[in-house]
């Protein structure tokens, strides 16, 4: 293929491999909101510092679409991970011999120094080497890393870390003499599981030392020893001598290889047939992205079912506190309410029916209601007017109707929180929440907020069922069943008298004032069966209605901080595992 197809390829697919990686942010995003909707419970703090770990690995992946791919050859002491990297340059590059160990540094191999030189960079000078060879003008997209053993001195382990941090594969290489090498799989094991599993490459090295007839053990022992630490099931396992396949291939006289396999020529094409190709550059960060994300999905759900009973026992009982709270509320608000007077209710039911109504009903609604406005006005001078009656209207904070608030039965709820608040706030811990709600002064400190919050809620209550209850009464079928006889009485009464106007007929001198007289009387009578649905709902308003909202809203007050952060954690809870 020429340069430039190979160059619109690669956009193709970085773009491709650019969008997929915006999606995965994005829904990143989607769950790091849902978590912070949850403050106090304490997983999601761990969440959310994870989730800005995957961040800094995803802009690391957005910003090396560039660079090459980095193979790393990992494995323990004496595998011969030098030995299958010389192999593979076709050159003596790499350090071996019997000392251990050997390796105290890592070694790119690579066509251009330049290349690597951001590895080198990041590891620094002294702990990574940058070798080359005539073969490794054929590696255009990608560097082998030789790296330090897994069982080596700490100091290496931690150049080996950061390789593996930075490692878009891993040639798994473990020696065939003793494949279930357990610290080793287990040092391993946090680095594997951030790659796909199609991004780790288990190779068997020293095959020759096996027997023949213990071959299909070996690998069989091996791949179960992968399934059982990392959770790998590998297509392939490579079998390969590096020894054998090296330039200066040679044998003692006591180590005569045992067998004839060595599968050294398909691990040559893997690397430098399939991997070294500028599709592979995306298409392997992109999944390793995707697994990341899994990763972390994993763990968020993990952490969220970890608490699945407890938070159950936390929600019936905060149920079961929003009831007893409730039942509190509506058994004592009557006299709450005491003090608001009817006069006082009706001007502001019949102000809102004024604007609704039409016609002749709605003329004489118009007049009662500045009617009552006037009378209310005169009869409460001098003492402050429930806020939501006010002309004012109940959205001005300064005039919230505070006697709605002053004789709500505050001692009983608190007693009702005092008593419930261990075993609530037990709950909740178990169920993963701050273990401050313990607090002597956390539920005093609730009440005292919910109380505020429903002193400022109270006039809404109280408009929206007023609100509620002028549209029932101001519904279409009401208006015309009213209107109706006064505007027909004087419809005929007009069409009467231009008959007879044309028809030369006289009237009698009564008819006009005997029709207005009609017309009056159902007029009135209209108005005083409006005033009857009013009264009786105002009566049904004042009687239950209005106590029961109220109720509602303080126990919602009170306990819906964490009935919503549970809410939310249910939510998430329920994504995830579709998801999965």
């Amino acid at each position: 293929m020429s340069a430039a197809p190979e160059r619109l390829d690669r956009d193709r697919w970085e773009m491709q491999s650019i969008a997929a990686l915006a999606e995965i942010e994005a829904e990143l995003e989607d769950l790091v909101a849902r978590i912070e909707r949850a403050p106090d419970w304490r997983p999601g703090t761990a969440l959310l510092a994870q989730a800005a770990w995957l961040r800094t690995k995803l802009q690391q992946i957005r910003a090396s679409w560039d660079t090459r791919l980095v193979v790393a050859i990992v494995g323990p002491s004496g595998t011969g991970k030098s030995t299958l990297l010389n192999a593979l340059a076709g050159a003596e590059l790499a350090e071996t011999g019997l000392t251990r160990p050997t390796t105290r540094h890592a070694t790119a191999y690579t066509d251009d120094v330049a290349a690597a030189e951001p590895l080198r960079q990041e590891l620094g000078d002294g702990d990574m080497r940058i070798v080359t060879s005539e073969r490794a003008d054929t590696l255009e997209y990608l560097t082998l890393l030789d790296t330090p053993d897994t069982n080596t001195l700490p100091e290496n382990q931690a150049i080996l870390r950061r390789v593996l941090e930075r490692a878009d594969l891993i040639l798994a290489v473990f020696p065939a003499q003793n494949p279930r090498l357990h610290d080793n799989l287990a040092f391993l094991r946090p680095f594997v599981d951030r790659l796909p599993q199609e991004n780790v490459i288990p190779v068997l090295n020293m095959i020759d030392r096996v027997p023949a007839d213990e071959l299909d053990e070996v690998v069989g022992d091996f791949q179960r020893a992968l399934r059982s630490e990392w959770g790998l099931a590998p297509q392939r396992v490579y079998r390969v001598s590096a020894r054998r396949s090296s330039p200066d291939a040679h044998f003692p006289a006591d180590e005569t290889p045992l067998n004839d396999v060595n599968e050294f020529p398909e691990l040559e094409q893997l690397v430098f047939g399939t991997l070294n190709r500028a599709s592979q550059i995306v298409d392997r960060r992109t999944t390793r992205a995707q697994r990341l994300f899994e990763l972390y999905r994993e763990q968020a759900h993990q952490a969220i079912a970890a608490t699945g009973p407890q938070r159950a026992q936390a929600e019936h009982a905060l149920a079961q506190l929003a009831e007893r709270v409730e039942e509190t509320a509506h058994r004592s608000m009557p006299s709450a309410l005491a003090g608001v007077r009817g006069l006082d209710l009706g001007a502001a039911l019949y102000s809102m029916l004024s604007s609704r109504w039409w016609g002749p009903v709605g003329w004489l609604v118009g007049l009662w209601a500045l009617v009552l406005r006037v009378a209310s006005f005169i009869t409460r001078l001098g003492r402050r007017l429930p806020g939501v009656l006010s002309p004012t209207g109940a959205d001005d904070p300064a005039s919230q109707d505070e006697s709605l608030v002053s004789a709500f039965p505050t001692d009983e709820v608190a007693h009702q929180l005092l008593s419930s608040w261990p075993s609530l706030s037990d709950a909740l811990v178990a169920a993963g929440f701050d273990p401050a709600l313990r607090s002597a002064t956390a539920w005093q400190e609730r009440l005292d907020t919910a109380m505020v919050e429903m002193a400022q809620q109270s006039a809404t209550h109280y408009s929206a069922q007023l609100g509620r209850l002028a549209e029932r009464l101001s519904a279409w079928p009401i208006q015309l069943l009213l209107n109706a006889p006064v505007v027909g009485m004087v419809a005929w009464i007009g069409i009467e008298a231009v008959l007879a106007f044309v028809q030369r007929r006289y009237l009698p001198p009564t008819y006009f004032q005997n029709g207005a007289m009609a017309v009056a009387a159902l007029w009135v009578l209209a108005y005083v069966l409006l005033q009857i649905l009013v009264s009786a709902s105002i009566h049904r308003l004042r009687r239950g209605g209005l106590y029961r909202a109220l109720g509602r809203g303080l126990a919602a007050s009170l306990l819906a901080p964490w009935q919503q952060q549970l809410l939310v954690i249910e939510e998430l809870e329920a994504q995830l595992s579709a998801e999965a």
